[in-house]
């Protein structure tokens, strides 16, 4: 005889296999009524009410990565907001001392003797280089340092953008 609660196998006259549904009991408390297994969302054959999502308590957290700029322009923005002596790469003042520079070492560069006659961005543009870099010096009191012509060399832009940078960010200048 089958369960008031048949698969729908029954209903078409075959008979229940166990092996295909095996039975679990009801999800109902104090009930120990046997299901067959495709029908454990019945509680005694009526289907359990739907649960209803909890809503967070929580916001969701705001991202700590900065959204990328979208251009150069707001790239040189950002970034002079964030390193305050990148300002004053355009100064006069620091025109004349880079030039200057220029000037005493010959117009070649002190590391690797290419000699600078490109224009930016060409790889024998000259560059002014810091020798202790601005970073290192500036939160540490020592913003003289800056306009220091003995902390200048002059570099190819190649040396300053491959090697230099190298250098910077492994600790050794």
């Amino acid at each position: 005889m089958l369960s008031p609660i048949a698969c729908r196998h029954a209903r078409r006259g075959k008979v229940l296999d166990k092996k295909q549904h095996p039975l679990t009991y009801c999800t109902q408390p104090n009930c120990a009524r046997r299901l067959p297994a495709f029908r454990a969302f019945l509680v005694c054959g009526v289907p359990m009410g739907r649960l209803k999502a909890v809503q967070p308590r929580l916001g969701a957290a705001p991202s700590r990565l900065r959204q990328a700029p979208s251009t150069e322009k707001d790239r040189n923005l950002q970034r002079r907001a964030d390193q305050p002596w990148r300002s004053l790469y355009g100064l006069a003042r620091w025109q004349k001392l880079r030039y200057a520079c220029l000037m005493r070492d010959g117009w070649k560069c002190q590391q690797t003797g290419v000699v600078l006659m490109g224009k930016y961005p060409a790889p024998t543009s000259p560059v002014g280089d810091h020798i202790i870099p601005a970073h290192v010096f500036w939160f540490d009191g020592r913003q003289h340092l800056f306009w220091d012509p003995d902390n200048i060399q002059s570099v190819s832009k190649a040396y300053h953008d491959s090697e230099k940078q190298r250098l910077e960010k492994s600790g050794r200048f």
